[in-house]
């Protein structure tokens, strides 16, 4: 009977013992910040936090990503919508330096040039449809002595606008309301360009910003390949 019950202590110590090395373990778990802290609750909260934080973190990405694509959407939106009001310059004459000789050799002795189709054949268009394009957008209306000096301002700006796009090098003329640079074109032809620059600059005097009176473009360079594509198309 003694020994069984010695069995029995021995048997309830070892009990005992297993039990307090249990909650020493979820102690040491809860104390190192991995879990417990209150049974196990801890351990819970962390893993919970850690998942919240990531959830959010992907949520910020996919959000960055869309904005980044439709940032780009946009752009490209605007690079075809600028694309689309770009004038188009397709239609400008192709021009041999033989046809600048011609082109000279009808310019008036005063500098400019006139749409009385002197240099049709040279440029491929035809004078009477842009004269009648001018009219529909109101150039008759200044008057028969302005009518007339704004048809040469037109004229005089088409072969100067053609000159400095086909040959830039030899005709780097700076056009924007006004006309000047006829001191750097190659020597050749140089008095005679800046000839129609003078001559340019003071028809436009009696004209300021013509091109945008008649609603043809908001520039010279404009307004021209506007009037050119107009010729193109009725030549």
């Amino acid at each position: 009977t003694g020994f069984a019950s010695q069995e029995m202590s021995r048997a309830i110590e070892l009990k005992e013992n297993e039990e307090d090395d249990s909650d020493d373990d979820d102690d040491d778990w809860g104390s190192d910040g991995s879990g417990g802290g209150g049974g196990g609750g801890g351990g819970r909260s962390f893993i919970w936090k850690n998942q919240e934080e990531e959830a959010s973190l992907q949520s910020e990405a996919s959000y960055d990503l869309s904005d980044s694509f439709e940032s780009v959407e946009e752009d490209e939106q605007e690079e075809e919508e600028g694309v689309a009001k770009a004038p188009e310059t397709n239609n400008l004459p192709k021009l041999q330096l033989g046809d600048v000789v011609k082109l000279f050799s009808v310019q008036h002795k005063d500098g400019y040039w006139q749409l009385d189709g002197s240099f049709d054949s040279i440029l491929g268009i035809s004078s009477a449809s842009i004269v009648k394009r001018l009219e529909a957008c109101g150039i008759k209306s200044f008057g028969t002595r302005l009518y007339s000096s704004a048809l040469k301002l037109v004229a005089t700006a088409i072969v100067l606008v053609t000159l400095n796009k086909i040959f830039a090098r030899d005709f780097p003329i700076d056009i924007s309301s006004t006309f000047s640079g006829g001191q750097n074109v190659t020597v050749m032809w140089r008095i005679k360009t800046s000839l129609a620059i003078d001559q340019a600059n003071l028809l436009s005097k009696s004209h300021p910003s013509l091109y945008s009176r008649l609603e043809i473009g908001h520039s010279w360079e404009e307004a021209v390949t506007e009037l050119i594509n107009t010729g193109v198309s009725a030549a």
